[in-house]
Formats: structure tokens, C-alpha cells, sequence
């Protein structure tokens, strides 16, 4: 029964990195040894610097820097990393207030004339005009 248990538990933890470690965005990979995505290359942030990631990531995710790399971090559960005291606090938002009325892509939307803004923390979804489409470069709609 014991050992039945303990190779139980032991498949969750592999299948728990095994799953992380696929989550990791581009230009990241997952390391072992500390159970989290670094990026692949050097940046030129300073050690122990925290912040917003420089890639698209949920709420309750945040960048640590250590020698020259992103590592990327979950704040606890029930939890969100607020961008403006660099620090993960309770609660749950939709978007990041730093990313207040900045057009963006939705997330989940196919149709090419939608397009989200984040306002105190809610994700906002807008519609350009017939006969316009969001474009993602520009950040604005134009006419077809």
C-alpha cells in the first residue's frame, strides 16, 4: 500500500512539471531545477529586478530577473500582480491597469473587429464601425 502511494504521488509531481514545463511561452524554457520558465536569452535587467513581463502573461504572473535572465513567477492563488507597486495582491483582475485605454487584441475572438481596452483593471470589449478592422500594429481601426 505504501509504495503504491508513494509512486502515486511521485506520477503527480512529474505529470505537474511535465505540464509547466510545457506552458512556457517562446524564448523561454522550463528549468528543472528551479520548476520555472527563463527566458533563453540574456536581457539586460538587473539582478533580483521584478516587473511586468516583457511578453504577454496572465495577471497573476510577474518577471524575476537573476544573472541577466527572466524567470517567470505566479503569485499566489486568488491573487493578481499589480503592475504599480510591483507586488502580488489579493483580489483578481482582468487586465493590468498599466495597460489602461491601450487598444489590444482580444483574447478568444476571432473577428477582426474587435478589440479590447483595459479600463481599472476590466477587460472592455469595443467593435470598430462597419466597414473597419482592428489592426493589431497600428492600434487603432481602419477602413477596409
Amino acid at each position: 500500500m505504501q509504495s503504491s502511494l508513494l509512486l502515486g504521488v511521485l506520477f503527480v509531481l512529474l505529470t505537474i512539471n511535465f505540464v509547466t514545463g510545457l506552458d512556457c511561452p517562446d524564448g523561454y524554457y522550463f528549468s528543472e531545477k528551479i520548476k520555472t520558465c527563463v527566458s533563453v536569452d540574456p536581457t539586460s535587467c538587473e539582478n533580483h529586478q521584478i516587473g511586468k513581463c516583457p511578453i504577454s502573461t496572465p495577471v497573476n504572473e510577474y518577471c524575476l530577473c537573476k544573472d541577466k535572465y527572466l524567470q517567470i513567477w505566479k503569485c499566489p492563488e486568488g491573487s493578481y500582480f499589480d503592475v504599480n507597486q510591483l507586488a502580488c495582491k489579493i483580489g483578481t483582475v482582468e487586465c493590468q491597469e498599466d495597460e489602461d485605454y491601450k487598444p489590444f487584441k482580444c483574447p478568444d475572438t476571432t473577428s477582426n473587429r474587435i478589440f479590447c481596452l483595459c479600463i481599472g483593471g476590466k477587460l472592455r470589449q469595443n467593435e470598430c464601425l462597419t466597414g473597419y478592422t482592428f489592426s493589431e500594429d497600428q492600434k487603432h481601426c481602419l477602413k477596409n
